[in-house]
């Protein structure tokens, strides 16, 4: 079974995002909720339905954004640079502003992880591979039918890559393993 996610994935919390996103009135209220700087982003995750458990909001504040949006335990270099609840938070209001000047288009949202920024072989096999540098971003694009948002960022840590109760996405990989081209699901976490 492969990790979670493999390529791209949608979980429980970015499909919430998208439900919220797809309403107009709830859309404007997080874009209205978005704009307040003095309240982080797993409060407002919370308060918007975006994060509908105590474990999906601690997940936020503890992993992905921090106390305050200061920066989560996840990816602590890109945390560094500029916390990812900030890139995030300028990200979505991005899309809201997208979606509203293209007539409400909806807003489809996804997690790409490790998006070719791990560790490299260079093309030779007598070099040690060298990590690169870690940093997240987030891409909007639309076209005449949707607005896609896409978080990219390196993996997360190893605790969290083995989940017992991981579940099917409905999205497929198709990639060389072992000499053979394959197709298989991509799982992520319940």
């Amino acid at each position: 079974m492969p990790t979670m996610p493999e390529v791209l994935a949608k979980g429980p919390i970015l499909i919430n995002l998208d439900t919220v996103l797809a309403n107009p009135n709830k859309r404007a209220a997080l874009k209205v909720a978005l704009g307040n700087t003095a309240v982080d982003l797993a409060t407002i995750a919370r308060q918007h339905e975006i994060a509908k458990t105590d474990e999906e909001e601690q997940h936020l504040r503890d992993d992905w954004f921090g106390a305050g949006d200061a920066g989560g335990k996840w990816w602590p270099q890109a945390q560094q640079r500029k916390p990812v609840a900030q890139i995030v938070r300028s990200a979505l209001l991005a899309a809201i502003q997208r979606s509203e000047e293209s007539g409400g288009l909806p807003i489809d949202c996804y997690w790409v992880c490790d998006p070719g920024h791990g560790e490299h072989d260079h093309n030779s096999a007598a070099q040690t591979p060298e990590p690169e540098e870690e940093f997240v971003e987030v891409t909007t694009s639309w076209n005449e039918r949707q607005v896609t948002f896409i978080i990219f960022t390196p993996h997360p840590p190893t605790r969290y890559d083995a989940h017992p109760d991981s579940v099917v996405e409905n999205i497929l990989i198709t990639k060389v393993e072992n000499g053979s081209v394959i197709t298989e699901p991509v799982f992520r976490h319940p």
